[in-house]
């Protein structure tokens, strides 16, 4: 999150010479990437504010990272204005420890913004900062009755603006870009029918974008995608000036529409070798593939701090701590070649082995690779390939190796249903083949709260029912 000054005689979300003021820590170069995490969290960095002109950001998030800018634009008045700029002025070279979980960028704006709006950013339940909260409460403040944020715009990637694009084409529209792309013969230049002058200038637009976002790629070869891209702009300029007339699309929701970001959730568990249970999960930040995810890329799940607690069999334990959970589909729309990657996930943390085990606990370190695919706007499929490393007590490791694939679907934020199965063996032991299988399922299309229905196997059935307050 960034403050971003508008000039008065440039008012667009595009303003590329304003000011913009940013917040972050300051590692050495070529920092190791465990090390980066370890002293983010612990405060083993200096921070600093920094102000630069707007392009430079629009350049490394939206251009070189490939990421959407979304821009809320305040209505503040003159003397607050005056006041955050003088203030920020005072904060320019200024030396701060930087905290990964409190004080860090959305930590530091809520406290400029504060200057001038009366009412918190954070919420004061949370030791500690998230960004996306900023924009909740700033989305519910009001000005005299009127909204305080009057105007909110997206700034797409290169490679959404491209993606978009392609989807609001026609068929054959869509086989001349790909025509061109695949094809190495640049005397066939991108072309649908000479009279169709709008469709060729939609068709040129496109792969405008798609080679731009290319450039960024690191085994992209710049010499090539620039002699495509001349040829492309020389087609363009034998058609008229005239603006190109794009079909209209449903706007992308904004970030402040999704759920929240922490979660506390209460369960009943029936487990037919265990009994029936009461669980209690608390889940620091952020999201899975069941949650409302407006303004999120979609297929996507990431989690850090997920606690499971169960009360069972008249004890209280452990169930599994997920330190971090990262997983995404990477689904391309379009499937071009510069437009694809591996579906993959991260995880890490305390679990127990399987369903029907009783403080069976153990560290594990997971991951996987594979692929995921689009049925539809709703809907996709997965497969990969996964590997983990368990830990049992102080000197036994054991490495397993499987697959897993799944579904994804939903309809229309009020429902979304995740399936998953697959199998696991041990590489280390002769313990047999592990299978799994999970059904889950979520209603409620609000920020605050959900039901959730689950059934699952591995080694046990267990039903759960389940009631989650977002904040």
């Amino acid at each position: 999150i960034l403050l971003k000054f508008n000039s008065k005689n440039e008012q667009n979300e595009l303003s590329l010479l304003d000011t913009s003021l940013n917040y972050g820590a300051v590692p050495p170069d070529n920092e190791n990437a465990l090390v980066y995490v370890i002293k983010g969290l612990t405060g083993g960095y200096n921070a600093s504010f920094t102000n630069q002109q707007f392009y430079r950001y629009n350049h490394t998030y939206a251009e070189n990272d490939l990421r959407d800018l979304w821009n809320y634009e305040l209505d503040l008045s003159q003397n607050q204005i005056a006041l955050l700029v003088d203030h920020s002025w005072e904060l320019l070279g200024q030396e701060f420890t930087y905290y990964f979980l409190k004080q860090n960028c959305g930590y530091k704006m809520a406290e400029l913004l504060n200057l001038v709006i009366d009412k918190p950013l954070l919420p004061s339940v949370k030791n500690w900062a998230m960004p996306s909260d900023i924009l909740t409460s700033l989305a519910d403040e009001r000005k005299h009755g009127k909204k305080l944020i009057k105007n909110i715009t997206i700034i797409k990637s290169r490679q959404n603006s491209f993606r978009d694009k392609f989807v609001l084409l026609t068929n054959t529209e869509k086989k001349a870009v790909s025509n061109f792309i695949l094809n190495n013969d640049l005397e066939n230049l991108p072309s649908v029918l000479e009279n169709e002058i709008n469709s060729n200038k939609k068709v040129i637009d496109t792969l405008l974008d798609y080679y731009a976002f290319s450039l960024t790629k690191k085994n992209a070869d710049p010499k090539s995608i620039e002699t495509r891209r001349r040829a492309i702009l020389l087609s363009r300029l034998k058609l008229d000036t005239k603006d190109i007339e794009w079909p209209s699309s449903s706007p992308k929701p904004p970030p402040h529409k999704s759920q929240n970001s922490s979660m506390l959730q209460t369960s009943i568990v029936h487990n037919d070798k265990l009994g029936t249970g009461v669980e209690l999960r608390f889940r620091g930040a952020y999201y899975d593939y069941l949650s409302n995810n407006s303004g999120r890329s979609p297929f996507t799940q990431m989690s850090m701090i997920d606690l499971t607690m169960v009360h069972q069999q008249n004890k209280i334990s452990l169930k599994k701590l997920d330190l971090i959970h990262v997983e995404t589909l990477n689904i391309s729309p379009t499937n071009l070649p510069e437009d694809k990657a591996f579906a993959w996930k991260v995880k890490a943390g305390v679990k127990k082995q399987n369903l029907s085990c009783d403080g069976c606990l153990h560290g594990y370190l997971s991951g996987g690779i594979g692929k995921g695919y689009l049925v539809n706007n709703n809907s996709a499929v997965y497969g990969m390939v996964t590997g983990e490393v368990s830990a049992f007590g102080e000197k036994t490791l054991e490495l397993n190796t499987g697959l897993t694939a799944g579904f994804i679907t939903g309809y229309d934020d009020w429902w979304k249903s995740h399936v998953e199965l697959g199998f696991q063996k041990s590489v280390t032991s002769s313990q047999k083949i592990r299978k799994f299988i999970s059904w889950e399922n979520r209603f409620s299309n609000s920020k605050w709260w959900d039901i959730r229905l689950k059934i699952e196997y591995d080694k046990a059935t267990e039903f759960k029912i389940s009631a989650g307050y977002y904040w």
